[in-house]
């Protein structure tokens, strides 16, 4: 009687049978782990990819900034200060005046004309087009008791026709280009009626 035959069961049958499905098995199991593999570099393929894409698209928008800055020029007396280190010019920008208390977002925009106040014009100023380096503008400047006080924020065009807000506090987000902003937060067209003095020290 053969010892590896027991009541008809061939115990090395049986073994090479399970060996076949553990080899099977295994090779689906190392089929999952690459595709697992591959589907997790894709996302973090693609997610490399969107923050390429949003770095070159904020590349010219970082390099444009302004502040509060009183200095004399002339017998003038700007006090803000818009710089543009790119090597490209700037459009349609937009500055307006708020509170140092506002929220910081393109909602801000909406106190301008808030309460039916329809004297804004004073608080607000359009550059059709401004070179690289930097300029000086005049804005109404109001302050109070606590420490609140006037504080500049800005809406401009890249040259690749992008447009950004650059909050009070600098941060930049992409929005809108302009002619659509302004009658969003009942802001009269045309542009040119806010255009004033530039300096260009």
């Amino acid at each position: 009687m053969n010892k590896n035959n027991i009541g008809g069961f061939n115990l090395f049958q049986w073994i090479g049978e399970q060996k076949d499905w553990l080899t099977v098995f295994l090779s689906l199991a190392a089929i999952s782990l690459s595709f697992i593999s591959l589907t997790y570099q894709m996302k973090i393929n693609t997610r490399n990819q969107e923050r390429e894409f949003i770095k070159e698209q904020r590349s010219q928008a970082i390099n444009v900034s302004m502040w509060l800055s009183f200095e004399k020029v002339g017998p003038e007396n700007p006090n803000v200060t818009i710089s543009n280190s790119n090597r490209n010019a700037i459009y349609d920008i937009f500055i307006f005046s708020v509170s140092n208390r506002s929220s910081g977002i393109i909602d801000d925009l909406g106190n301008l004309n808030k309460d039916g106040h329809d004297d804004y014009y004073q608080d607000v100023q359009y550059i059709e087009v401004l070179p690289p380096g930097k300029s000086k503008i005049f804005m109404s400047y109001q302050n109070a008791m606590g420490g609140e006080h006037s504080v500049p924020e800005m809406i401009f065009k890249d040259s690749n026709g992008e447009t950004w807000f650059r909050n009070k506090n600098g941060s930049l987000d992409k929005v809108e280009s302009l002619d659509k902003l302004l009658p969003k937060y009942n802001i009269d067209l045309p542009f040119n009626q806010y255009s004033k003095k530039v300096f260009y020290p």
